[in-house]
């Protein structure tokens, strides 16, 4: 991921995720709720000021088929389609200062599935205007 990103005020950060259902498995539909990513800002020039960024993402579903191990939406970062959100950076340091963006993100999502036998790999990224790498990752086995 972008990791430590210094962004402009104004600008617009994009994040989001993609899966995988790897091994044998049946056709199922994968549902995302509420899925989001925080971070906590400063100010880059080291000036006072700090704000939380929450970038919302809709509720989404992927029907993933039968033994298919395909990244759903797509499993190319530079892809748009696996960035489901964006939120405006909010103006809170001295005009034309940076936000820093020092400790990354956190997602959070409720995951459903058809299929609550066999896991998914789920990852995801943010970018404030690069390819924004992909997380590690995370193996879950939806309920």
């Amino acid at each position: 991921m972008e990791g430590d990103l210094e962004v402009p005020q104004g600008s617009t950060l994009v994040a989001g995720f993609d899966l995988t259902m790897p091994g044998g498995h049946p056709s199922a539909t994968v549902s995302f709720l509420s899925p989001a990513v925080s971070f906590a800002a400063t100010c880059a020039s080291g000036t006072a000021g700090s704000a939380t960024i929450e970038i919302t993402i809709p509720d989404t579903s992927y029907v993933v088929d039968a033994g298919s191990s395909d990244w759903y939406p797509s499993g190319d970062q530079h892809d748009a389609s696996t960035y489901q959100g964006s939120a405006v950076v909010p103006t809170f340091c001295d005009p034309g200062a940076l936000v820093r963006l020092q400790f990354g993100g956190t997602f959070s999502t409720w995951i459903t599935s058809t299929d609550t036998q066999d896991a998914l790999h789920v990852r995801w990224h943010y970018s404030g205007g690069g390819a924004g790498g992909w997380s590690a990752t995370y193996n879950v086995t939806p309920s």
